[in-house]
């Protein structure tokens, strides 16, 4: 091993002899540039640099040549130092470090005709970075620049696979917009901007593009290929098929919600199919409830150019990854179920179907003030997010009509003995009155030992008009009896967990003519639901019930936007925002312009044993 090593240094000392005694120039850099200087000792520390890249070991070649970048004034192999170097760089996974280098090579040596190979490996390094807009541009500049005719081959081929696999419509115009094409890099785009046209229906667009282009530039090459394009009477259009990616926790701790909603978007992709020509594909990824696998699912969707949008999650903070892995890409999320705040505020293309906390929280106190006429509240919340986020909702809103919060209590989510907050809520209310004139009212005709019997608690408060429960279901059989304990004469006011009707039927008595806002009503007697519930169960094999709801509506907005000949992500994105009045099978839906989230309350009230709808 040794005398190998020994045998390869005396070869090199031999070569490096040779270039200085016959001064030949070394390729790939002319000595007769300016600012150039020909260094013999560089040749020794290229072949170095050469020998270990094509053994593998990228590091110790990433060594050498970036010493010969940083170390030496520019010489006779400064610029393919750069190309190796960046390659060592892509070798390794450091994408942004070759994107670095090949930037100083084509901004230091624009002359040099390595620039075209700088601009090939930074296009190969932006799209491992998944910036497929920016790679494409690379290599359609390779195209048109470049004098390798085997590396404008490379280069064009790759584009078009790009552009197939990860460039949407909208952003193939706005390419065509932003960028200065060549003779290559403008057939190109054209020619694929009218095949996705033609992919979505649009003939007369395609036609259109492709007869300018050839008024435009008359003497492209590729015109006689658009020609016989244009020729046909019937230009080929691709069956028409988009796909849909749904992202769910399919076998995570929510796989029966998971699977409950799938199972309402199915329902709904099968009856569109059944009766249109545009087929609806479904992507299912299961995230499993993992925020790592949410976020690769995500990028597998974006990157997958046939799929026009997306479905998911269950989950406030999954559905926040998935927002922040799309980032700042123009494909439209639909989030069925999850009801956070701030969800749609990281992106323009985010759509909440279901309410957010903030929104029910409002609805509620602006019907308490404005409808009822109620002036002072009380409330009592879990300490959680949800708790505080629906909370803080009311009161503000209270604040802002004019109205009062006389106090806030707090609990534990899990607590049992609500006796020590009600009883505090209850002794603010009776400080509120006239204490004494209460008391003679009640006791006037007592005896003097039922006067030293008698319980304050006997009396009733009235001082409140409201008190509001953003409480759990599981914890409405102990809030219910204990509010009544403390009597208390006032509007019982809550959040959408008070909807459950086995819940509420067990403390009837107590929360009789309760106020309560949600997302949903689902009225069993209505003939359309009755319809959909008995259709559902002859094709799902399976009972509907509220996820199955949530699925389906949220795939029935897609379908009706493609019905409406809304085929590409922009379209779809488009007709989101304009979404008003969908009616839904759970509710109607009406994205709110400033933040995309479902703005339909419904609020309801619990009556005679049944859950009725406030007009």
């Amino acid at each position: 091993m040794q005398n190998k090593i020994q045998f390869t240094k005396w070869i090199t000392l031999i070569l490096l002899f040779i270039l200085v005694v016959l001064n030949v120039p070394s390729f790939g850099q002319t000595l007769k540039a300016k600012g150039i200087n020909y260094i013999p000792e560089i040749e020794v520390m290229f072949n170095e640099g050469i020998m270990y890249y094509r053994k593998g070991d990228f590091p110790k070649a990433q060594e050498f040549f970036s010493l010969l970048i940083k170390e030496y004034p520019p010489h006779q192999r400064i610029t393919i130092s750069y190309i190796m170097s960046a390659k060592c760089a892509y070798k390794l996974g450091n994408y942004r470090e070759a994107v670095s280098l090949t930037d100083k090579l084509i901004k230091n040596y624009p002359e040099s005709h390595y620039v075209s190979y700088a601009r090939f490996v930074k296009g190969y390094s932006l799209y491992q970075l998944g910036k497929f807009s920016n790679s494409l541009i690379c290599f359609l500049e390779v195209a048109d620049q470049s004098e390798d005719k085997k590396l404008v081959e490379k280069a064009q081929n790759f584009a078009l696979e790009i552009i197939d696999n990860n460039i949407t419509l909208s952003e193939l115009k706005k390419l065509k917009e932003k960028v200065t094409p060549g003779k290559i890099s403008a057939a190109i785009i054209t020619i694929k901007m009218a095949v996705k046209y033609l992919n979505i229906g649009k003939r007369d667009q395609a036609i259109s593009l492709l007869q300018n282009f050839i008024k435009l530039y008359p003497d492209n090459p590729y015109n006689s290929y658009i020609q016989k394009l244009l020729s046909r009477k019937n230009i080929p259009v691709k069956s028409n098929q988009i796909k849909i990616g749904i992202i769910l926790p399919i076998s995570g701790e929510y796989a029966e919600q998971a699977r409950g909603v799938l199972a309402g978007i199915r329902y709904a992709q099968k009856k569109y199919n059944d009766t249109s020509n545009v087929q609806i594909d479904l992507v299912v990824k299961d995230s499993e409830g993992d925020i790592v696998k949410v976020v690769k699912s995500t990028r597998e969707l974006l990157h997958d150019n046939e799929v026009i949008a997306i479905i998911g999650e269950l989950e406030r903070d999954k559905t926040v990854a998935i927002v922040a892995a799309l980032n700042s890409s123009n494909i439209p999320l639909i989030a069925p179920t999850t009801s956070g705040n701030g969800v749609t505020s990281l992106n323009n293309y985010t759509f909440q179907a279901n309410t957010d906390v903030e929104t029910r929280g409002a609805r509620l106190a602006e019907y308490a003030i404005q409808e009822l006429g109620l002036k002072t509240f009380a409330t009592l919340s879990p300490t959680d997010a949800y708790g505080r986020q629906m909370t803080d909702s009311f009161t503000s809103t209270v604040d802002m009509l004019g109205g009062t919060v006389l106090v806030q209590k707090w609990y534990y989510p899990g607590t049992e003995d609500f006796g020590r907050q009600l009883k505090s809520i209850r002794e603010l209310g009776f400080n509120m009155m006239n204490k004494d004139s209460l008391i003679h009212y009640y006791t006037w005709n007592l005896t003097n030992l039922q006067k030293r019997r008698f319980d304050e608690e006997d009396i009733p408060v009235t001082s409140i008009d409201g008190v509001f429960f953003p409480c759990y279901t599981d914890e409405i059989q102990y809030i219910a009896p204990q509010f009544a304990l403390v009597n208390i004469r006032a509007q019982v006011l809550g959040g959408e967990y008070w909807y459950d009707i086995h819940e509420l039927r067990k403390v009837q008595q107590y929360v009789d003519g309760i106020i309560f806002c949600s997302s949903y009503f689902i009225d069993e007697t209505d003939p359309d639901f009755v319809k959909f519930r008995n259709d559902f169960r002859v094709v799902m094999k399976r009972t509907p019930e509220v996820m199955e709801l949530y699925g389906y509506d949220a795939m029935s907005i897609i379908v009706d936007a493609v019905s409406n000949h809304n085929l590409t992500r922009e379209d779809i994105a488009d007709y989101l925002k304009n979404l008003t009045n969908f009616k839904g099978i759970k509710g109607t839906i009406s994205f709110n312009k400033n933040n995309r989230v479902n703005s339909d309350i419904r609020l309801l009230t619990f009556k005679n044993g049944r859950i009725e709808s406030i007009k």
